[in-house]
Order: C-alpha cells, then sequence, then structure tokens
C-alpha cells in the first residue's frame, strides 16, 4: 500500500475574506463529477483501483488525501489530476451538497457539544473580524452563508484561487519513483495559482476568566468545555513539560482527570484534557472536557477545580513523570510507524522546512 498527502495553499488574509463557505463547497464539489466521470463512476473506479481520495479544507489549504496499491497508483494520479483539475460542477450535485450542509448544521444545533463550541467561538474569534478566513461563524451565520453561495460563485473560486503554486506533496509505502514523477509533474507541474499565496497568521488570544452556562432541554446529557489560551508554539522550551502535564493532568486513562471523575466518583462518561500547540504562530491552548448527566455538575465542578488547583499546587510525581514519558514516547514511536500517519507529518515538516 502506498499513502499520499497533497496540499494546496491559497490566497492571503486580504482575498480570502469572506470565501470560508465558498471555499469549503468548492472543494466538496470535486469529489462530486469530473469531466471524465460522474460521482458514482468515480466511486466505482475508485473501487476497482482499490484506491481512496480525501478532499478537506482547514484555514486557506486544500488537504488531499489518497492511497492506493503499488501498481494501480499512475492510474489513481491520473484520476486525482482529472478530479483537481477538471471538476464538472453540475447544478444537481451543488443543490444536493447545499441541502446536506444545512441538515447538518440544523441537525446539531441542539447537540450540547455544539452548543459548547459555539460559545468557545465567541472567545476565539475576538482578534478577528467577521468574514476574516480565521473566524469561526456562528450556527446562524453558517446557515445563511450556505443559503447565498451559488454553484456560480464557486466555479468562480476554483477558476481564481486553486492551483499548485504553493503546495507540497509526500508519499510513503510501495511505490516506484521513477514512473510515479512523471504523473505527479503531469498533475501539479503546470498548474498555477491566479492568485498569490500568503499566510495569514493566527493572532493571539488576551485570556479573560469568565463562565457561561447554556441550556439544552431537550438532551439527557450535558458537555463541560474550559480552554485556557497561551502565548507559545510548539518551539517553546516550555512545549515538552506541557505534553507531559497534559499526559499526567487528563490525557488518557492514567491521568488525574479520569482516574478522580470517571473511575472513582462515576460523575462523567468521559473526562479529559487537551494541549495544542501549533508549529508557527504562538496561540496555543490547553482545554477541559467532560460529558455528563446535568444533577452531577456541582460535583463536577468541584472535582475539576481540586484537581486542577492540587496539580498546579503540588506538580506530579516521579511515577506520573516516567508513566507520561512512556505514553508520550510510546505514541510517537507508533505515530512514526504507521505510513498513513507517517505522510501527514513528513508532508508538514516540508512544509516548515524541518527535518
Amino acid at each position: 500500500t502506498v499513502y499520499g498527502s497533497l496540499v494546496l495553499h491559497l490566497g492571503d488574509e486580504s482575498s480570502m475574506f469572506g470565501k470560508k463557505v465558498v471555499f469549503d463547497l468548492s472543494s466538496d464539489m470535486l469529489m462530486r463529477g469530473s469531466s471524465k466521470f460522474t460521482r458514482a463512476e468515480l466511486d466505482t473506479k475508485l473501487g476497482e483501483l482499490k484506491a481512496k481520495i480525501g478532499i478537506t479544507i482547514s484555514g486557506q489549504n486544500l488537504n488531499v488525501n489518497f492511497e492506493t496499491v503499488r501498481s494501480n497508483l499512475p492510474a489513481l494520479l491520473d484520476i486525482m489530476r482529472d478530479v483537481l483539475r477538471a471538476p464538472s460542477f453540475t447544478a444537481s450535485e451543488f443543490d444536493l451538497l447545499v441541502k446536506e450542509n444545512l441538515a447538518a448544521l440544523e441537525g446539531s444545533r441542539s447537540e450540547p457539544q455544539t452548543v459548547a463550541a459555539e460559545a468557545a467561538k465567541a472567545k476565539n474569534n475576538a482578534p478577528y473580524k467577521k468574514g476574516d478566513i480565521r473566524y469561526s461563524e456562528t450556527l446562524d451565520d453558517s446557515i445563511a452563508l450556505y443559503k447565498a453561495t451559488t454553484l456560480e460563485s464557486a466555479k468562480e473560486f476554483y477558476k481564481n484561487y486553486y492551483g499548485a503554486s504553493a503546495a507540497e506533496l509526500s508519499l510513503v509505502g510501495d511505490f516506484d519513483a521513477a514512473v510515479v514523477k512523471p504523473k505527479l509533474a503531469s498533475l501539479l507541474g503546470d498548474w498555477n495559482s491566479a492568485m498569490k499565496y500568503q499566510r495569514a497568521p493566527s493572532l493571539e488570544l488576551v485570556a479573560k476568566g469568565d463562565a457561561v452556562s447554556l441550556e439544552t432541554p431537550d438532551k439527557a446529557n450535558a458537555f463541560y468545555m474550559a480552554e485556557l489560551p497561551l502565548s507559545m508554539n510548539d518551539q517553546a522550551p516550555e512545549y515538552p513539560a506541557m505534553l507531559v502535564a497534559n499526559t499526567v493532568l487528563g490525557g488518557g486513562i492514567k491521568s488525574r482527570l479520569f482516574g478522580r471523575i470517571r473511575q472513582k466518583e462515576g460523575i462523567s462518561y468521559g473526562v479529559g484534557s487537551g494541549f495544542n500547540a501549533p508549529a508557527l504562530d504562538k496561540t496555543a491552548s490547553i482545554s477541559l472536557f467532560a460529558m455528563f448527566a446535568p444533577q452531577n455538575l456541582d460535583r463536577l465542578k468541584v472535582a475539576v477545580k481540586e484537581e486542577v488547583e492540587g496539580f498546579v499546587k503540588d506538580g506530579i510525581t516521579a511515577a506520573e513523570l516516567a508513566d507520561a514519558k512512556q505514553a508520550l514516547t510510546q505514541g510517537f514511536s507508533l505515530r512514526r510507524a504507521q505510513d498513513q500517519a507517517l505522510v501527514g507529518t513528513l508532508r508538514g515538516q516540508l512544509y516548515l522546512g524541518r527535518s
């Protein structure tokens, strides 16, 4: 098997303003028909080739992940050329896509996790203007934008922004480089972007204490979330220590939060913490989360408060440090041993200029 990761970087802060939804719809249309295949024919052909193609967006990036077997990689790259460079943008598929997005948005409206995420958006949007590519629209704003976006605007966005002028590609697994190189040249070599790319950096958040409670009366479960912005990236000297701290606090089944709140007191179905630090911008964050029955809220708050305060006051034990280091090392080793994970890591390192 061979795995591939391709990322196209599009536009800049100014040119991408107000373009998030049209970017999303244009990217989803790529797998819904091309000059040579209808959507159904494309699905059938990929099945014959034992191949998969997944296309998503994140910020200014179009992410294309693909896999197949050695003998079928050249044929898959030919299909990818047609999918990426000659999408059909049929009206019927576009209308169906918009309806699917609207249904998904409406269906998530009363979910506790969605409601919590909506509250977090309001905090994380602080540095940006509405319409900025880094701004996260509310559910209602997203629904309005999907309703307003037209097929012609999706076609126009594709025409003006798509291309491989700023792109990276990585392959990991069993393939013949001599055969693949000319296919990649055909796929990407002369595909230039009309709009120049320049990365829009994420802006730092100022931490401000606040608490918000939101009702979801038709749901049996509730969701707890807390987040703290930190001015650091993954090159900060504190980064390794933060990975260890997160692992001990809530990063697994041996963590303090899980041990007390889930196993000892049984007041949460799932609980933990997360730590994220980007490679370039100093916009790290640490988060806490729990799924619980509403009647257990007060007990949950007390437990979280006591565990976090104790963690800050007393630090961690030598045994916890050793366990966390072992867990992190095993996780890193496992990801390096899995081609499907390694291909994305290598592509990211290529973008960052890291070995």
